[in-house]
C-alpha cells in the first residue's frame, strides 16, 4: 500500500513470456498521492506536466506517468526514479535499459479520468480507452479512417448502439497502430 490509499498489491505478479498485463488507475487523486507521483517523475516529465495549460491536466499527467513508473519498476525490479523512458519517432515510448531484466514492452492510455497500462516480455502492444461520448464529427471520422466494410458494420448498427460501435472500432484501430509504433 502507497501514501493516499493507491494500492499495489503486495505480491506483485511476474510478466511472464506469453503474458499481457493490462492495468487501469482512476486518475483523480488526491493532493498527496500526485505529490507523491510527481516525486517519480523525471525533470523532463516534470516540465512537461507544467506545460499542461490546465492543473488538471497537469494532474492527470503526472498520475499517469507515475503509476506508469511505479509498475515498470515493479517489473524491471528497479527504483521508478532511475527508469529512463524514451519515446519513438511518432511518440510510443520506451525504456532505455533492461536492467539486468528480460525485456519489456508497453503501452498506454488515458481518457477522461482513467488510464490503462499494457506490457508485454516478447513484443510490442498497444492500447487505447476513450471516454464514449456523442460526437458531431463521428459519421465524417468513420468515413475518413474506417474501412468500407467497418463503416457499413457502424451504419447497419441501431441508432442506439452506434456511439459504442465507433469507439469499439477506433479503440481497436488505435491500439493496433499504437502497437506498430505508429
Amino acid at each position: 500500500m502507497l501514501k493516499a490509499g493507491f494500492n499495489i498489491p503486495k505480491i506483485f505478479p511476474d510478466l511472464s513470456a506469453g503474458e499481457a498485463h493490462i492495468w487501469q488507475v482512476g486518475l483523480e487523486q488526491s493532493d498527496e498521492t500526485v505529490e507523491f507521483f510527481g516525486q517519480l517523475l523525471s525533470e523532463g516529465e516534470q516540465e512537461r506536466a507544467q506545460r499542461f495549460h490546465f492543473e488538471k491536466d497537469q494532474r492527470k499527467y503526472t498520475i499517469a506517468r507515475g503509476v506508469l513508473r511505479m509498475l515498470i519498476g515493479k517489473y524491471q525490479n528497479v527504483s521508478p526514479e532511475l527508469l529512463q523512458i524514451s519515446t519513438g519517432k511518432y511518440g510510443k515510448p520506451a525504456v532505455t535499459e533492461a536492467f539486468n531484466q528480460p525485456e519489456i514492452f508497453f503501452n498506454i492510455s488515458h481518457s477522461d479520468n482513467l488510464a490503462v497500462f499494457a506490457f508485454t516480455r516478447e513484443t510490442e502492444i498497444g492500447v487505447d480507452v476513450e471516454h464514449a461520448r456523442q460526437l458531431k464529427e463521428m459519421k465524417r471520422i468513420a468515413r475518413r479512417f474506417f474501412s468500407k466494410h467497418e463503416y457499413t458494420v457502424l451504419n447497419s448498427l441501431p441508432k442506439d448502439e452506434q456511439i459504442a460501435g465507433f469507439f469499439n472500432a477506433w479503440t481497436r484501430k488505435e491500439a493496433f497502430i499504437k502497437a506498430l509504433g505508429e
